[in-house]
């Protein structure tokens, strides 16, 4: 299942639009305190399931950090469940979509960063996430494109003992998405 569903996304293109006022002048865009939203991508996976994979990405964040809970807390937790965490009835490019076109990345953030992370989610497609992984999802834009250009929808699974450090290396700009997919990736 989490392969046909990486496979009918990955390498999908879709209109930069909206997201141009995301993308950084540095070659890797920085949201150091904006968190990865996390979605039920399955009719199986319960919000209570989204509260465990978003607990073990934060710990294995703060331990990636050296923060305490209070510390990743105040910088902004590394994954979190929106109030629209269910994409399960949707098909996969349907679900990419809605996420480019309708997901309210800047939520109630009252900084200069968006409340979510704006280039990509991380998707749960069964209740065996912790041995098949999970689904990163991430939107490959590059500096100075246009709001016309088309971006890159790129998907892969994701080990669920690397949730934490692959979130926060792309959401700190450490490293791009092909070097934090060699380390993470499930075959």
């Amino acid at each position: 299942m989490a392969n046909a569903f990486v496979q009918s996304i990955d390498s999908m293109s879709i209109p930069l639009g909206h997201l141009q006022k995301y993308t950084s002048s540095n070659s890797f865009a920085e949201f150091y305190s904006s968190t990865f939203p996390i979605f039920a991508l399955s009719p199986e996976v319960s919000k209570t399931d989204l509260l465990q994979v978003a607990g073990k990405a934060n710990e294995q964040a703060q331990q990636e950090l050296g923060f305490s809970c209070a510390e990743l807390a105040d910088m902004g937790l590394a994954a979190g469940i929106p109030d629209h965490w269910e994409l399960r009835k949707q098909s996969p490019p349907e679900a990419v979509r809605w996420y480019h076109d309708a997901f309210d990345c800047d939520g109630d953030s009252e900084n200069d960063e968006p409340q979510w992370y704006p280039l990509g989610f991380i998707g749960v497609l069964g209740l065996d996430w912790r041995e098949r992984g999970v689904v990163l999802v991430y939107l490959d834009t590059q500096q100075g494109q246009t709001r016309e250009e088309e971006i890159t929808v790129n998907a892969y699974r994701l080990h669920a003992g690397q949730i934490g450090p692959t979130i926060v290396s792309l959401r700190q700009g450490d490293d791009d998405y092909e070097n934090v997919k060699k380390a993470s990736v499930i075959d």
